[in-house]
């Protein structure tokens, strides 16, 4: 028997202790009777029981694991808040999309990183699928004030230092997505990916946008629902656009052996992992797992909340 608490304990301790007080002063000051105290102090122990969610086991399953390493690389920078992906942003796009491929990768060890003023190792390499979804639900656009270009080659020595770690572990294979819009607004270079190509065993870049572009909702805190500005000419200063730029990600995806994909709102990203020809291995762990015990508590909550109902109604009746 283990117990998963829906919510924090300390909560429930003291709400528990609060309701307990306020209905035995109502007890005291002849405002209930005996019956309808025990019932309430009932209800208040059965709620508590149900939140700490009891489980018992139900026996262990064998996990199996596929022999690949996929990183995710997601651009995080202000652009990636333009609102023209059909009435979403591209970040919000690009999420979705990373959802679908760890569903499709199911087994597979992941690793996040976001880069948008510096690379950011949102989550290491892990098996573990619902921390991961968290990190990557975590994920926002840089706000505005802090803002200092777009360079879209800004995260290649964290993928390179995580893909030459992922090499330790032979026999397995090292997928790479990169979802972005390749606009490039920094000064300098773009430094070429293909150095990292022969750490790669496939993958595709992701491109999100549009060429006519979209307005970028203004992150900061006090500006939260205004839009950037073109500062660039004279006032009043119209709202900034971004734009996808296709020929930067095209040449990504060359540089490291990837198709590319321009990805659109309405079409489900395809799986991606039929491309992939990796194979599936016992990793020795068996999965415990557990049966809910609070849907009984929950029935007889549910007779006590009947039972006080039936009270009221006859209390009111005199």
């Amino acid at each position: 028997m283990i117990i998963n608490p829906i919510l924090p304990i300390w909560l429930l301790v003291t709400i528990s202790i609060v309701s307990f007080l306020l209905i035995i002063k109502a007890y005291k000051n002849d405002d209930i009777d005996k019956k309808a105290l025990y019932s309430r102090l009932g209800m208040i122990i059965l709620l508590f029981m149900i939140n700490l969610r009891p489980m018992y086991f139900n026996g262990k399953t064998p996990t199996y694991e596929k022999n690949a390493d996929v990183l995710m690389v997601i651009d995080t920078s202000i652009s990636m808040n333009a609102d023209d992906y059909g009435g979403v942003t591209r970040l919000e796009g690009a999420k979705r999309d990373a959802y679908k491929i760890l569903e499709d990768f199911s087994g597979s060890r992941f690793a996040v990183v976001n880069f948008d003023n510096a690379a950011h190792l949102a989550m290491p390499f892990t098996t573990d699928t619902n921390i991961v979804k968290a990190s990557i639900e975590a994920l926002r656009v840089v706000e505005s004030v802090y803002a200092n270009g777009s360079k879209i080659d800004l995260a290649f020595d964290m993928i390179e230092e995580l893909l030459l770690g992922a090499t330790q572990k032979p026999g397995r294979l090292r997928i790479v997505y990169y979802f972005g819009d390749g606009e490039q607004t920094a000064k300098g270079n773009i430094k070429s990916f293909a150095p990292l190509k022969k750490f790669v065993n496939g993958g595709t870049v992701l491109g999100y946008g549009t060429t006519t572009g979209g307005r970028m909702k203004d992150m900061s805190l006090y500006k939260v629902d205004e839009y950037i500005k073109d500062k660039s000419g004279g006032y009043p200063y119209p709202d900034a656009i971004s734009k996808i730029n296709e020929s930067n990600l095209q040449k990504i995806a060359e540089e490291l052996g990837l198709t590319y994909q321009h990805r659109e709102r309405q079409r489900v990203i395809d799986n991606l992992a039929e491309t992939i020809n990796f194979s599936n291995t016992r990793n020795g762990q068996d999965l415990s797992t557990y049966n809910d015990l609070y849907w009984v508590l929950s029935l007889l909550f549910l007779v006590l909340v009947y039972r006080e109902i039936w009270y009221v109604i006859r209390k009111l009746q005199g």
